[in-house]
């Protein structure tokens, strides 16, 4: 995805068409008398300016955090505290670019919902109560309500941090969605019942997917040069890139990547420039990761098998245990706790496998020693 022009509460954009041709973005912290200019982009046009802001797109987020922290805009209610946390680099655009447009949708609801409620309030048994009635109101679907709270949560821990809000009454709720996914998995005979009913390019992503663990974002995002001969480095997209794994390839992976570096050799071959990406939809784009969540439960529903995509990950567990890693290891390739990979342990693999398992070591620890 290209960088997108920065969409802010309250930025307000004067566009200026010179005589000569050229033209002129002025870009408000507010609409108004005496806002703050952060910054203007020339362009030899419309669209040329428009290209200048979208270059300056970072330094433009920051410009307009910095006028909210100057004190233009004085915090003092949630509606402030949202505003704030949408344009400070520690808050909203700090987070991965899915997460974002997830959030901000969030932001609004929430900015809708207490945006009048002043932050010195907080500390009132009232307002918790409040928020109490907002999560019970979507009660019915749990998922959402939890990730209400979730946003709400971290919002207001953003403010404390900021010495703006003195209590977070959004810590003390449980989840209400307690289903843990993690050990939730794909088996065998389910997998190859997808499969069967998907395309050959959907085979090529669910199966990678069951075979590493990556989540769709990360698979989407998977170019050539993260691909090695024993194993693939991944930047999360849900660190926002800031960790890096390390998935090996397990005798499945292997296989598709194979495969896939086949056709690519083919295509390099016919004089053709190939996709800078591993997995390709049938057109030859790239995939979307809403489009991978689709695909797979199209399939899934065909095959008659209710689990979800990201149930693949469990499935990917089982082969990385089976494959020989440890459950320190699986746990730090999955971004699990350990005790979680000892239930799909216990759960899923047959004993008869991990005591195979457990004499292949040994056997290679004593040839080795």
């Amino acid at each position: 995805m290209g960088i997108k022009r920065a969409v802010l509460p309250h930025m307000h954009r004067v566009i200026r068409h010179l005589s000569d041709g050229r033209c002129h973005i002025h870009v408000y912290a507010y609409r108004g008398r005496g806002a703050p200019r952060l910054a203007t982009y020339t362009g030899a046009d419309l669209q040329g300016a428009r290209q200048a802001e979208l270059a300056g797109v970072d330094d433009l987020v920051k410009a307009y955090a910095a006028s909210r922290v100057a004190g233009q805009k004085p915090t003092k209610t949630i509606h402030d505290l949202v505003v704030l946390y949408r344009g400070d680099p520690d808050g909203l655009p700090k987070l991965a670019t899915s997460t974002r447009a997830q959030w901000s949708r969030w932001l609004d609801v929430i900015d809708k919902q207490f945006g009048s409620l002043e932050l010195r309030l907080l500390k009132a048994a009232a307002a918790r109560n409040a928020i109490k009635r907002w999560r019970n109101s979507m009660a019915e679907t749990p998922r959402k309500a939890d990730y209400g709270i979730q946003v709400l949560r971290r919002v207001l821990a953003f403010g404390m941090e900021e010495g703006l809000v003195e209590n977070n009454p959004a810590t003390s709720f449980k989840k209400l969605h307690n289903v843990n996914r993690a050990e939730q998995i794909v088996t065998d005979d389910e997998l190859e019942a997808i499969l069967s009913k998907a395309t050959i390019r959907a085979r090529h992503v669910i199966g990678l997917a069951a075979a590493t663990g990556l989540r769709r974002g990360d698979l989407v995002d998977l170019k050539w040069d993260q691909v090695r001969d024993d194993f693939l480095i991944v930047k999360t997209n849900k660190s926002g890139g800031r960790v890096t794994a390390t998935v090996p390839l397990t005798p499945a992976a292997r296989a598709i990547i194979e495969q896939l570096t086949q056709e690519r050799r083919e295509v390099i071959a016919s004089g053709a420039i190939p996709s800078a990406f591993v997995l390709t939809t049938e057109r030859g784009g790239k995939w979307l990761p809403a489009s991978v969540t689709q695909a797979f439960i199209r399939a899934a529903a065909a095959a008659g098998v209710a689990k979800r995509l990201h149930d693949l990950r469990g499935t990917a567990a089982t082969r990385l245990l089976l494959a020989g890693c440890t459950t320190f290891e699986v746990a730090t390739i999955m971004g699990w706790e350990e005790k979680g990979v000892e239930r799909i342990l216990l759960r899923y693999v047959d004993p008869g496998a991990i005591a195979r398992r457990a004499a292949e070591r040994l056997a290679r620890n004593e040839t080795a020693g």
